[in-house]
């Protein structure tokens, strides 16, 4: 009985072993994508270039976290998320207009500055605060982005930032929301004299993880914390704002 029984305990305790070690090798699913224009944060190769794709890899590899990219258009990532197909998203609290109003989420520590503006052709008067309190104006904004004041104004979606400066160049629309460093290449490459106006949101990127994988989150904090002290992140912010190797197209940051 004494043979039988130690086998069983053996037994056991491999598979508690080998259920524990899959447990914690587990990749999360991602798509940092954005959209397919969302230029210098996400450049589609493979694997997928850019500040905010290369960040995410870094901050995974530091904290011993496997990750596994799916692509997605930007309007299933939420979705996605929603459903658990994927485990997290790159989000900026400011996007949102309930914050951190949820329970199914939690969110690590900020990782990456974003600015977005209004912007317009150079020549249009900028939108006031009354007009977009009366009339409510067309703007445009990329499809599957959140934007927090949306009772402002009048949404019409693009598939990506590249599709929005194409359509304040041919009079589509007048006004448009995009992120400074997007617009800025875009007009660039597509020679489109804009104007970056009032800023319309300013905050930084934090992964917003699905809720079952909150042990997950001191880990990842400790490598945000680590990478943000060695300059990792501000290297790889660098590389494609300072170095650009595509017509210098952005400037500095």
């Amino acid at each position: 009985m004494r043979g039988k029984l130690s086998v069983f305990i053996s037994i056991w305790l491999c598979l508690f072993s080998a259920i524990a070690c899959a447990a914690n090798q587990t990749a999360l699913r991602y798509d940092p994508s954005g959209s397919d224009g969302w230029y210098p944060y996400y450049i589609s190769s493979s694997p997928p270039t850019g500040i905010a794709a290369e960040t995410i890899q870094k901050i995974l590899d530091t904290a011993k976290i496997t990750g596994e990219y799916i692509d997605l258009p930007p309007k299933r990532t939420l979705v996605a998320l929603e459903q658990g197909e994927i485990d997290f998203d790159l989000i900026s609290p400011a996007w949102l207009p309930n914050k951190y109003d949820s329970d199914q989420y939690v969110f690590s520590d900020p990782i990456l500055r974003i600015r977005e503006h209004i912007i317009y052709l150079h020549g249009t008067p900028p939108p006031s605060t009354p007009e977009l309190a009366e009339r409510r104006p067309v703007f445009g904004t990329i499809r599957g982005y959140y934007y927090h004041d949306e009772a402002l104004f009048q949404r019409m979606d693009f598939g990506s930032e590249r599709a929005i400066i194409q359509a304040l160049a041919k009079g589509r629309i007048q006004y448009a929301i995009s992120g400074d460093l997007p617009a800025r290449y875009w007009a660039k490459r597509l020679n489109v004299n804009i104007e970056l106006g009032t800023i319309h949101s300013d905050d930084y990127l934090v992964m917003r993880l699905r809720a079952e994988h909150q042990n997950l989150l001191k880990e990842i904090n400790i490598a945000i914390a680590f990478l943000k002290q060695n300059e990792e992140i501000a290297t790889i912010i660098n590389k494609y704002t300072k170095h650009s190797n595509l017509d210098n197209a952005i400037g500095t940051y």
